[in-house]
């Protein structure tokens, strides 16, 4: 619900409650600085506790976090933006607590060589839910505003969808307690195992090339997708007029494409480096964004939503995989963390920087720049790629 309704929703709530553009970039940086601060807490808690019971927590405090804005409505007008920014910040920390510690686990879980396979079918299956997520939150605000006789223009429509949406995010907490627990060091306090790596391994550098590239990458694509996922579906609603109904399915079109993008991702992986698949993925969202900034009508807003969304299943997954083929084994969590913090710092940037770009330029202004930084991660990926070539190239002359 998290990466469907949730996000789909929110920034048509904070119009419905008075928001203009600045307050929903402002919205959406908050929740960036939230899991930008939680991505390497996160990593440093389940290296120390294990990742099974960080990521019950993270589920836990996300799903607190996303029952609260909807009791803004309830609130007097000049009370109602701390709140929401308070509930952005306690859902996004807690999220990132999930997500950091569910790449580590696969990475523990997983050979070298199934990585990037086991990262699509998660790609995949978490795409498939926000999938439904969006279908529901598109449709649930005008079923609910038609049962209480008011209409898609009130906040409290809104607010009850995202309350549902909280409610049933909770289910994350029956798969999260099935992972496999990691036995934990009473004398260091570390998990060790499969899962968290050992309390001690041969460690690379802290920052070499190849992650830096790595995490400059994250900054950049994620920008580019912030400048969609938070600005589209305000731009076809007060730009365009589109009904809520239909963003919904619009954005529901991009994750159905992205599931399908990830289950290819997996074969993908076997002829592109991780680097190259992140190149084409930042590439295309690049392009998506061009169209939906230099398109006058809803026709090709729609595609460029469609083309974002939709590649988010092939770089997703190629951008987890390089981080843990950079990772050792008892730094899994901690470059998880780090890993998440720079897309974050990407979103968040894009986010608050383009809420002020908005209000001044309008929303093609913000996607021309998201357009702009992807370009930039799209070469970047391409470096990438050479230079873990060069680094696996020892390695295979040792062998011949």
């Amino acid at each position: 619900m998290f990466l469907g309704a949730v996000q789909l929703l929110n920034p048509l709530y904070a119009v419905r409650l008075g928001y203009g553009p600045a307050e929903i970039g402002a919205l959406s940086a908050a929740g960036a600085i939230a899991y930008s601060i939680g991505s390497p807490a996160g990593g440093a808690l389940a290296s120390r506790y294990g990742v099974r019971r960080v990521m019950l927590w993270g589920i836990a405090i996300a799903a607190l976090g996303m029952a609260l804005p909807p009791l803004a409505v309830l609130l007097p007008a000049a009370t109602r933006l701390p709140f929401l920014i308070g509930g952005q910040l306690v859902a996004n920390g807690g999220w990132a607590f999930k997500q950091v510690s569910l790449v580590a686990a696969l990475a523990g879980a997983t050979s070298p060589e199934a990585r990037t396979g086991a990262y699509a079918v998660h790609e995949a299956a978490s795409g498939a839910a926000a999938l439904a997520g969006a279908l529901l939150g598109g449709a649930l605000p005008a079923a609910v505003a038609l049962l209480l006789h008011s209409s898609t223009a009130a906040a409290v429509p809104y607010a009850l969808t995202l309350a549902a949406g909280a409610l049933i995010s909770t289910l994350a907490l029956l798969p999260a307690a099935r992972v496999a627990p990691e036995d934990v060091d009473p004398g260091s306090g570390r998990a060790a195992g499969s899962l968290a790596g050992p309390a001690r391994s041969r460690r690379r550098p802290a920052l070499d090339l190849a992650l830096l590239l790595v995490l400059v990458c994250g900054v950049g694509t994620t920008a580019g997708q912030g400048a969609a996922k938070a600005f589209a579906s305000v731009y076809l609603d007060t730009a365009h007029g589109v009904p809520t109904a239909q963003i919904g399915s619009f954005v529901s079109v991009g994750l159905g494409a992205s599931v399908l993008a990830a289950i290819a991702s997996g074969r993908i992986a076997r002829r592109l480096s991780n680097g190259l698949m992140m190149l084409v993925g930042s590439a295309i969202i690049a392009g998506g964004l061009l169209l939906m900034a230099l398109s006058p009508g809803v026709g090709g807003a729609v595609v460029g939503i469609v083309l974002v969304y939709g590649i988010l299943g092939l770089w997703r997954p190629a951008y987890q995989a390089a981080q843990m083929e950079i990772a050792g084994a008892g730094s899994r969590a901690a470059i998880s963390g780090i890993s998440a913090m720079a897309m974050s710092i990407g979103f968040g940037s894009m986010t608050y920087g383009g809420g002020a770009i908005a209000a001044r330029a309008g929303y093609p202004a913000v996607f021309l720049a998201g357009a702009g930084v992807s370009l930039v991660a799209a070469v970047l990926g391409g470096a990438l790629s050479w230079r873990m070539a060069r680094r696996a190239a020892p390695a295979d002359e040792g062998t011949a």
